[in-house]
């Protein structure tokens, strides 16, 4: 299995929120190649950005990767693109999920942990529409988030263990590896080899670089590609 998150994807040229367009075409390739291999492939939400544009728009800016993205990858909906999603289901009869376990792996885009998402939703979609006004004047916001995420990541990390576990005690009791995106922070947890946690991170970066995991029998690997 190859899992991904957090793409974002709009604009001209296969930009995304905040990526370069290398950084896409070069995972776009790289999800060709997997699905050529046999493995299956997972985008665990937010993979396209729904709350700045409508999902004719989107797939019109992405013809190849979105079709890609709907034939061959199944799909976690997140807090960004779950109506996108929604709309897409009924006009392509295309199924996504909310959540999804797959044999000892749950998989989930992580977004009921985050207080403004759960609760206040609208803040959150102004924030964002707000955060690319100020790339747009030439505001880094994206430095700014990440300073924030390592500075918690500690805690940031406790409270994704504590809903393993608590996910492991309701809906997937046969889970013990909880596969995540939405903060934009890769790492896998093994702190409690009970309740392995793992973020996918984003391609949504001031950097040219994006993550991704691997899942075969013997092993889970995430990969950081640097361009």
């Amino acid at each position: 299995m190859i899992l991904f998150s957090d793409l974002h994807l709009f604009g001209k040229e296969n930009r995304s929120i905040s990526v370069a367009p290398e950084s896409v075409h070069h995972l776009f390739g790289l999800l060709q190649h997997y699905h050529a291999k046999g493995y299956a492939l997972y985008g665990l939400g937010d993979i396209l950005e729904g709350w700045r544009f409508r999902p004719r728009q989107i797939l019109k800016l992405h013809p190849d990767f979105s079709w890609f993205i709907i034939r061959h990858v199944t799909i976690i909906r997140g807090n960004h693109d779950w109506d996108v999603w929604k709309k897409i289901e009924r006009t392509f009869d295309k199924r996504t999920y909310e959540f999804l376990t797959i044999g000892p792996f749950f998989f989930s885009h992580g977004h009921e942990l985050d207080p403004l998402n759960r609760r206040h939703a609208w803040y959150s979609k102004y924030a964002t529409k707000f955060s690319g006004v100020l790339k747009r004047l030439g505001l880094d916001t994206d430095r700014a988030k990440n300073r924030m995420r390592e500075r918690h990541a500690d805690y940031i990390k406790k409270i994704y263990r504590r809903h393993a576990a608590r996910l492991a005690a309701t809906i997937a009791p046969d889970a013990h590896v909880f596969c995540f995106g939405h903060i934009h922070m890769p790492y896998i947890d093994t702190t409690d080899p009970a309740h392995v946690v793992v973020n996918l991170g984003s391609i949504a970066s001031h950097l040219r670089a994006y993550s991704y995991a691997e899942v075969t029998a013997r092993e889970i690997t995430l990969w950081k590609i640097e361009l």
